[in-house]
């Protein structure tokens, strides 16, 4: 038995690099409405065969900007996808997601690992930990997030807003700041203030659980071969189906994608080189007051390396922004994550985080991932 786990053991180390994309959302609909499709690139499980994957994510937002928008909250996932190969080359799958919402428990560590980095908060410990609210702000003018004037609130004869606001407290008098146009526009494109309330809160303190969105797709492989420049291109398509659950756990519309990836290996099998780009057409291009992209254009490089019997994966993952004309929302992102994989037992493993750079309002602060694989002949 040691002496096949060992032939087995060396067939695995020279064919583990040409493995997936790490199964990550790189993002939560909470924060930017609807997710884009990311370029996969899932290895051929042989023809006829099927693979069944089990991932578990955990991910925490921290999203905020003064008079326009708060996002604060953390996403469990746990979805199971299914993949069947046609034959060598093609191969098609379904997954489904099931979503779990809330306050979640990271907020002290993360408020922890700023602190010992030297990266700001940016207001999160200004505010209660392990609280869920969402809020996109039409009346962040008049009505501000954060009091930074107290002069200017009490010459306004308003408080500073409470966090989360309590539906129980009175509306807040502005129509002495608007003109009688301005008040007969937010009258029509804000119907709730009619209700006397003067934001609009999705969602806010409380938690849920439902099915999210599932996906269908399938994969082919145009080329594999040996050039200069690349050794594989695939291409493939993604289908989210809109589910029927709860409010920014499903979304609504039919959104699809189309991508390619490109390998090339090096040193032996050792390193290699990914590159996957997707572009996403979304049906939905309106939700609530915000203004949604028709589409995004996704990139993503990544560099596997093979550090004995395990994977080790670097990725970047760029998207343009979600949102049109809404502050921060209307910000590119900017992500990193990193993952190690290794076969047990027949069993494909991986452990993966992400976290995102440059820009914060569109991304989630930092995520992780645990994820089985197994193929049945």
């Amino acid at each position: 038995m040691f002496k096949h786990f060992n032939k087995y053991t060396l067939v695995l180390l020279f064919t583990l690099p040409l493995q997936a994309f790490m199964d990550y959302p790189y993002g939560v609909n909470f924060q930017i409405i609807r997710t884009p499709l990311m370029p996969l690139d899932d290895s051929n499980p042989g023809k006829s065969n099927f693979a069944v994957r089990t991932s578990l994510r955990w991910i925490n937002v921290w999203s905020f900007q003064t008079n326009r928008f708060m996002i604060d909250g953390e996403e469990a996932q746990l979805d199971t996808s299914f993949r069947y190969a046609i034959n060598a080359r093609l191969q098609a799958g379904i997954s489904v997601p099931v979503l779990s919402r809330g306050g979640g428990f990271m907020d002290q560590y993360v408020e922890k690992f700023h602190q010992v980095t030297g990266v700001g908060n940016a207001n999160r410990d200004n505010y209660p930990r392990n609280r869920l609210n969402v809020s996109y702000e039409p009346l962040g003018p008049y009505y501000y997030i954060l009091d930074n004037d107290p002069l200017t609130t009490y010459l306004r004869r308003y408080d500073n807003r409470m966090y989360p606001r309590s539906p129980n407290s009175p509306p807040i008098d502005i129509s002495g700041l608007k003109s009688k146009f301005t008040e007969l526009y937010l009258s029509n494109y804000f119907p709730y203030i009619n209700d006397k309330r003067t934001e609009d809160i999705p969602i806010a303190g409380y938690d849920t659980t439902a099915v999210s969105n599932p996906r269908i797709f399938w994969q082919y492989t145009l080329w594999r071969g040996k050039s200069r420049f690349v050794d594989q291109i695939s291409m493939g398509t993604q289908h989210k189906v809109p589910a029927k659950s709860m409010n920014l756990v499903a979304t609504p519309g039919w959104d699809s994608s189309l991508f390619f990836v490109f390998q090339k290996c090096f040193l032996q099998k050792k390193v290699n080189l990914r590159f996957g780009i997707s572009y996403t057409k979304f049906q939905i291009t309106q939700y609530r007051i915000l203004e949604l992209r028709g589409h995004v254009w996704t990139f993503r490089p990544s560099v596997d390396v093979l550090l004995g019997k395990w994977i080790f994966t670097t990725e970047y993952v760029y998207y343009n922004s979600p949102v049109v004309h809404f502050g921060k929302l209307s910000s590119p992102t900017h992500q990193v994550g990193f993952s190690f994989q290794r076969n047990i037992k027949g069993h494909k493993v991986t452990l993966a985080a992400i976290e995102n750079i440059i820009t914060y309002s569109t991304t989630p602060d930092i995520g992780y991932l645990f994820s089985v694989e197994k193929i049945f002949q």
